[in-house]
């Protein structure tokens, strides 16, 4: 299997002319965060004047151009890859960032990419369905330090990856980074690193902070709120410097990024309460973003969400447990159920939420249908509440039974209902 999918990589690059070998490409992986950090890497690249392009979950940018590259997609197959490697040699991209996951980077499906840096945004409880252990994970994430130093070998490379210290997994990374592949490590993080910063002020619009770095401290300002967000930025920072991007230029960048589809939306028809759609799907995900709507509650947080069938069975109940720590009440839906029941995922969060004390239709209900479940959310909120829809994010379609997916966005349908109760768009 293994060599059937490094002859399809081969093959997917040779039918393009290899692009790789014309483009100075960054990776990014991690289990949170890479969606933001590529697009934020992208976008402070590109205010240098530089052309860029990049590849994520939200799909292709190249230059002003952006391509759909479908559902459920993160590191797309290799000849769609290469295609749009191919096709940002043509536009004469000057650099490339591209999302990595770690399905991708363990079964070899961009093949032995050459990387200029690449970064590790952290570690945590994720696909252990695929990898079966933590460890199997993070070996198969640390397959970025190889195709870093294949990078420095074959051309533009400077052999630097960046990590975040403060991640549990640094020790062993930066270890490996080192020892077995004669990498540079820099470091971010928000107490520490080579580039940390510290929170000023925030509210649910807008975040200051410090940036802190060898050439000094700068006071910033960004519409990307929260503590994960701000280890987004900072990581962002150091990969762009550690692309030779000017400090001022990564500033600037940073103060004029616009936050992405479906991470922390907000959904605005004059309601007396809060609506936020937000992608957040992993135990650390959901708890990062729920800390966040916590330290600004003034009224009861209701998240409204499920988690993806046929994928790892073992965070449903963490899932559960985080929302039972952060929140008030909750509505258990659906998210990609696939073939299994909506039901049977629903008990398996909920045996989380029994550990913090919750019981069924006192503080969650079990509702499968996700659009009566955030219509029921909706009508029983009350002024200054916010109600979290979590998993979805930018995604329109939901994967069904039968490999169908059915049309959908928690956006759309969130408009939708608030429209019904009498609460339009001014």
């Amino acid at each position: 299997m293994r060599r059937y999918r490094r002859g399809r990589a081969w093959m997917a690059q040779a039918m393009n002319g290899f692009p790789q070998k014309k483009l100075v490409i960054v990776g990014v992986t991690g289990t949170d965060g890479k969606t933001t950090v590529v697009n934020l890497v992208g976008h402070i690249v590109r205010t240098t004047g530089k052309k860029v392009g990049w590849i994520s979950t939200l799909g292709a940018q190249i230059g002003d151009t952006f391509i759909e590259t479908g559902a459920h997609t993160t590191t797309v197959d290799p000849f769609t890859f290469y295609v749009l490697l191919k096709r940002m040699v043509k536009e004469h991209c000057e650099l490339v960032v591209v999302e990595l996951t770690s399905h991708a980077l363990d079964q070899e499906r961009v093949g032995k990419l050459p990387l200029a840096t690449g970064i590790i945004t952290n570690i945590t409880h994720e696909h252990l369905d695929y990898h079966q252990s933590l460890t199997a994970y993070m070996s198969a994430k640390a397959k970025l330090f190889a195709l870093i130093a294949r990078g420095k070998r074959a051309h533009k490379g400077n052999g630097a990856v960046v990590l975040n210290c403060e991640d549990a997994t640094f020790s062993s990374l930066s270890h490996l980074a080192r020892a077995f592949h004669g990498l540079k490590v820099f470091t971010y993080g928000l107490g520490s690193g080579d580039v940390h910063g510290e929170r000023i002020e925030e509210t649910l619009e807008y975040l200051t902070f410090t940036l802190v770095t060898a050439y000094g401290h700068h006071t910033l300002r960004t519409r990307l709120i929260g503590d994960y967000n701000l280890r987004n930025i900072l990581s962002a920072a150091a990969l762009a410097h550690v692309c030779e991007v000017p400090w001022e230029k990564i500033h600037e960048g940073i103060e004029t990024f616009q936050p992405l589809s479906g991470r922390l939306e907000r959904i605005e028809q004059g309601q007396p309460f809060s609506v936020f759609v937000d992608f957040a799907h992993t135990p650390n995900a959901l708890r990062e973003v729920l800390t966040l709507l916590k330290r600004h509650a003034k009224a009861k947080i209701t998240v409204v969400f499920g988690v993806a069938g046929e994928r790892d069975k073992s965070k449903r109940p963490l899932m559960g447990e985080v929302v039972a720590q952060f929140a008030d009440r909750a509505y258990l839906t659906e998210e990609d159920p696939r073939s299994e029941s909506v039901e049977a995922i629903s008990q398996m969060i909920a045996q989380g939420m029994a550990t913090k004390g919750w019981k069924q239709n006192e503080r969650y209900w079990l509702i499968p249908d996700r659009r009566i479940a955030i219509q029921t959310a909706f009508e029983r909120a009350t002024s200054d509440d916010i109600v979290l829809l979590a998993g979805k994010g930018h995604e329109r379609m939901m994967a069904m039974d039968k490999g169908i997916d059915k049309p959908w966005d928690d956006r759309e349908v969130a408009r939708e209902e608030l429209e019904k109760l009498g609460w339009r768009p001014v």
